[in-house]
């Protein structure tokens, strides 16, 4: 079962980005390689999940850094979880120094997932997945989880990627 997408903000983002410019869906469509109808759904709130990598398009569209896309773009988003989930190796008679041992393990698939609220299947999926298939609030949700600064995964992930 997939976790439904968070409401994002896309359409009045683009509306303000766009102002007094005769840009329109049609022009993000030609610039970045998403299909017209697409880009209008995604506009008009009809499709909520959008793929990382066609966030990130169309933030290099518009010239904003990815960071300040995300900011304006998923204004609510928020982590499930942010304590780190209790370890597997933490039993009944575990101490207090043994607690704060087991906490302190980096950051695995569980942590990720307890944290971010995303299916650990999900998130194993989508470590073999092609950079298309994760959605654009899963990352913005993983890089709050790792404590990264916002759009730091989607420079990574995306570095390569270029307008038409």
């Amino acid at each position: 079962m997939k976790v439904e997408a968070p409401d994002n903000n896309l359409g009045p983002y683009l509306a303000k980005k766009l102002k007094g410019q005769k840009e329109d869906s049609t022009d993000i469509a030609k610039a970045t390689g998403i299909h017209v109808e697409t880009v209008r759904k995604m506009r008009n709130g009809i499709t909520k999940s959008i793929p990382a990598i066609e966030s990130f398009k169309i933030a290099l569209f518009v010239g904003d850094p990815i960071e300040v896309y995300l900011k304006e773009v998923y204004l609510d988003l928020k982590l499930k979880n942010t304590d780190k989930p209790t370890s597997k190796n933490i039993k009944s008679d575990t101490s207090p120094t043994g607690n704060l041992i087991f906490s302190l393990e980096d950051y695995n698939l569980d942590i990720l997932a307890h944290r971010t609220g995303i299916k650990r299947d999900r998130l194993s999926r989508l470590t073999k997945l092609g950079i298309d298939r994760i959605e654009t609030y899963e990352l913005a949700l993983i890089e709050m989880a790792a404590d990264k600064e916002t759009g730091e995964l989607f420079k990574v992930l995306f570095k390569a990627v270029k307008l038409s």
